[in-house]
Order: C-alpha cells, then sequence, then structure tokens
C-alpha cells in the first residue's frame, strides 16, 4: 500500500511536466506553420522546431524539406542537405556552406519564392534582393510588394491570430516552465 500511495503522489507531483498540455502547444503550433506555407515544399528555420515540422507535415501528408540554419556548420548536414537537391551546382554549394546556397538558388531560380518559406530570420529575403511578406508563421519573399494585397494580408493575420489566440492561453495555463512555450511565444510575438 505505501508503494501504490507513493506512485500516486508521484503522478501527482509531476503531472504537469507529463501531461500532454505542453506538448500540444509545440504540435498545434508545428501544424500552424505548416499550414503556413500555402504548397512551399522547402522551410529555412533555426532548427529549433525541425523534428516537430516534419511530423506536422507528415501527418497532413504534404512534403516538407527543411534547411536548418543551426546544423550549417556541419559537413554531415550540408552532405544530407545537398542530396535533396537534383543540381549538381546546388549540391556543390549546400556542400560549401547555407549562404551560399540560398544566395545562388535565390539569384538563378525566378520561383524560389514559391517554393521556400523563412520561419526564422526574414532577414534572408532581404539578403537574396526580395521583401519578406510575412504569411502567418513564416516570411515569402517577393520581387516587388506592391503586387501584395496589403489590405487582405492584414485581414487574414487578425483572424490568424484571433485563431491562434485560444491556443496561447491553453498554453499559458498549463506551461510551467516550458522552454518550447517560451520559443512559440518569442517566434509568435
Amino acid at each position: 500500500l505505501p508503494l501504490v500511495g507513493l506512485l500516486t503522489w508521484a503522478a501527482l507531483r509531476n503531472v504537469s511536466e507529463t501531461g500532454t498540455g505542453q506538448t500540444r502547444f509545440v504540435s498545434e503550433f508545428s501544424d500552424a506553420v505548416i499550414d503556413s506555407l500555402d504548397g512551399r515544399e522547402w522551410i529555412v528555420s533555426d532548427g529549433v522546431l525541425d523534428n516537430h515540422l516534419l511530423l506536422a507535415a507528415n501527418r497532413k501528408d504534404i512534403p516538407l524539406r527543411v534547411i536548418n540554419l543551426a546544423a550549417g556548420r556541419s559537413s554531415v548536414y550540408l552532405d544530407l542537405l545537398a542530396s535533396q537537391f537534383e543540381e549538381p551546382r546546388m549540391q556543390n554549394l549546400a556542400k560549401i556552406g547555407i549562404s551560399a546556397l540560398l544566395s545562388e538558388w535565390m539569384r538563378t531560380d525566378p520561383e524560389v519564392h514559391n517554393k521556400l518559406a523563412v520561419l526564422s530570420m526574414p532577414d534572408i529575403w532581404t539578403q537574396g534582393g526580395y521583401r519578406a511578406v510575412p504569411n502567418k508563421l513564416v516570411f515569402f519573399g517577393t520581387k516587388d510588394i506592391s503586387t501584395q494585397d496589403l489590405d487582405s494580408l492584414v485581414s487574414d493575420h487578425r483572424a490568424f491570430w484571433k485563431e491562434l489566440e485560444g491556443v496561447l492561453k491553453t498554453a499559458v495555463s498549463v506551461r510551467g516552465d516550458n522552454p518550447w512555450f517560451a520559443w512559440g511565444r518569442r517566434h509568435a510575438g
């Protein structure tokens, strides 16, 4: 009987750490990122949520390839990234580094803005000669900002943030010291 009491006490004491409330935020946030891609199959990220994004994309049957900025100093990762490109030039640039790869991709592929989204560091678009345009939780690139319907963009974002507000409120109520929540809160603003 003392063992049952100890196990019950331990379960109740650690429910905030072992419950699904904290991970639900990560899952819903990752789903929202995937939904923000609007058909793009590449995302540049800081590496924090990469596995969660890949799982969310898989659940939705969406092909996704991730460019992890944090892993950019690893030759093993750069080899893996290079293998995701068919063109030898892009493969070689990926092995040199992510900056070289993205610069060339943005310079030579007129459709890169329809293939790539940036989760972190929207300045990547600026470095490539584009303007960063927010799309919910990611950024797209555009060469001509005047082609954007800014009123519609604001309206879409208001609706999105209203919807995400419930997820954030739930996460606040269960978060404890959840580092995922802290990252998501900083990213989402």
